[in-house]
């Protein structure tokens, strides 16, 4: 009889050492599930990507940089951390950086030019003006229209410069010709430089 137990003893620790470990695997792929966020089937998933968009002339139009891109089977992509920069002359002209961001699909098949790209969360666009001063805009969501460089939203934003404060409800912007319209609810003020 005491044979019959060596032999069932080994039997029974496999048998758990089985369930302990595929209980650790079924819990790390439920966290790794969880932790993206993202609901939607996926076909492409990239890590640090950098993308370079040009104009018909050939010249540098815009980037798109982000830790993270999901691409959906409807041709849309979830950005994390995004980061757009507008081109003019071969230089950097406009960033726009969020936590997050979506690339909606082309609304005619085959055309990116019908893509918008919308950045939530802690929105910063930024520039510098003539004199080489910084202009910032703080908005919660904006929508940015590649074809076109116009970024728009109708949320509060929040528009500074150095003796230039100024809150709007609503903004839209385009970045090639750096003009800026606030929609309604717009108070600003002036700061008398310091001498």
């Amino acid at each position: 009889m005491p044979k019959i137990s060596y032999l069932i003893l080994p039997g029974v620790l496999a048998i758990g050492l089985f369930f302990i470990t595929s209980s650790f695997d079924s819990r790390e792929t439920s966290v790794e599930n969880s932790s993206t966020g993202f609901t939607q089937e996926f076909v492409a998933f990239a890590e640090g990507i950098s993308t370079e968009l040009y104009d018909e002339q050939g010249q540098l139009s815009y980037t798109l940089d982000a830790d993270r891109q999901i691409q959906h089977q409807d041709d849309s992509s979830e950005l994390e951390a995004p980061t757009i920069r507008v081109y003019r002359d071969s230089r950097s002209s406009w960033n726009i950086v969020a936590d997050s961001g979506t690339i909606s699909a082309p609304a005619e098949a085959g055309s990116d030019n019908t893509r918008v790209i919308t950045m939530a969360g802690d929105v910063e666009i930024r520039s510098l003006d003539e004199q080489g001063k910084p202009l910032l805009i703080t908005t919660d969501a904006v929508k940015f229209l590649p074809a076109t460089e116009i970024a728009e939203t109708d949320l509060p934003v929040d528009f500074s410069m150095p003796q230039i404060s100024q809150t709007s409800l609503g903004m839209r912007a385009n970045l090639a010709s750096d003009e800026i319209v606030f929609l309604s609810d717009s108070e600003g003020r002036y700061v008398q430089p310091a001498n």
